[in-house]
C-alpha cells in the first residue's frame, strides 16, 4: 500500500510538471518569432537606416482546435504612453503610409503549428479611427486562407506577421518622419478565429498566454506604462468592427 501511495504521488508530480510546462490558452505578442521568451518582448533600433524590416508576430494557444480553420481578425493597440502627439514615424496612414504590411506566415520559432500552411493567403491591416487619440492608434489585422486548415488545441499556433519597415527614418531625399526613437507599447487585445462553416466565428480569445504586449525602444512596462496605457479589453469592439463592413 505504501509503495502504491508513493507511486501515485510520483505520477501526480510528473503530471503537474507536464501541465505547468504546457502553454496556457491565450494570445501572445513578440518580435521576430512567436515571442515566448524575454528576448522577443522588446525591439531596439538605432534609427539610422531606411532599409531595416521589423516583424511583429501574434500567436495563440486555443482551448479548442479545428480542421476547418479559415482565418483570424486581430486587434492591436499601439501607444506612445505619456508622449504626445503620437509619433509621425508610427503613423502608417500619413507620414509613413504603406510602411506596415501583413505578410505570409511561414515557420516561426516557438510556434508548434502554422495554420496557414499550403494554401492561398490574403490579408490586410486597418487603423480604427474610433480608438485613435493624441497618443494611440488601433489596428485591425485580418489574415485568411483559401481552403480549410488545421488549428491545434493546446498548442501554439501562428496568428499573424506584421512587417514594419524603416522607410523615412533618415533623410535620403524622400523626407523624414520623426519619432523612431520614441518608446512605444503594442498590446494584442483580442483575437477572433474563423472557420469555414456556420457559424463562421469559432472562438474569441482575449486572455494572455505568455505576454500580451511587446515594446519598442524599451517602452515602459507596468505602472502607467505598457500595457496599462492601453485598455486591456475592448469595450467598443462592435463599433470598431462596424468601420470595416
Amino acid at each position: 500500500m505504501k509503495k502504491l501511495l508513493l507511486l501515485t504521488c510520483a505520477l501526480l508530480a510528473i503530471s503537474a510538471t507536464l501541465a505547468f510546462a504546457q502553454d496556457p490558452n491565450g494570445i501572445t505578442l513578440g518580435w521576430s518569432s512567436c515571442g515566448t521568451t524575454a528576448t522577443q518582448a522588446n525591439r531596439n533600433f538605432t534609427c539610422d537606416d531606411n532599409s531595416v524590416v521589423h516583424n511583429l508576430v501574434g500567436s495563440f494557444v486555443p482551448a479548442n482546435g479545428t480542421t476547418e480553420f479559415a482565418g483570424i481578425s486581430a486587434l492591436v493597440d499601439v501607444t506612445s504612453g505619456p508622449v504626445t502627439p503620437y509619433p509621425a514615424w508610427w503613423d502608417f496612414q500619413q507620414c509613413r503610409a504603406g510602411s506596415n504590411n501583413m505578410q505570409s506566415v511561414a515557420s516561426l520559432g516557438f510556434c508548434t503549428n502554422n495554420p496557414y500552411n499550403a494554401a492561398g493567403l490574403q490579408g490586410g491591416g486597418v487603423v480604427g479611427d474610433s480608438q485613435s487619440g493624441p497618443n494611440r492608434r488601433r489596428y485591425q489585422l485580418d489574415w485568411s486562407r483559401s481552403e480549410p486548415g488545421t488549428v491545434l488545441a493546446g498548442q501554439r499556433n501562428s496568428a499573424f506577421l506584421l512587417q514594419i519597415n524603416s522607410a523615412k527614418t533618415i533623410d535620403e531625399g524622400f523626407g523624414v518622419c520623426a519619432g523612431c526613437a520614441t518608446p512605444m507599447c503594442l498590446v494584442f487585445n483580442r483575437l477572433e478565429v474563423y472557420i469555414f462553416g456556420t457559424p463562421s466565428l469559432h472562438s474569441v480569445i482575449e486572455n494572455e498566454s505568455v505576454r500580451q504586449w511587446a515594446t519598442w525602444q524599451g517602452g515602459a512596462v507596468g505602472g502607467n506604462g505598457c500595457p496599462a496605457e492601453t485598455p486591456a479589453k475592448s469595450a467598443t469592439w462592435g463599433s470598431v468592427k462596424a468601420l470595416y463592413r
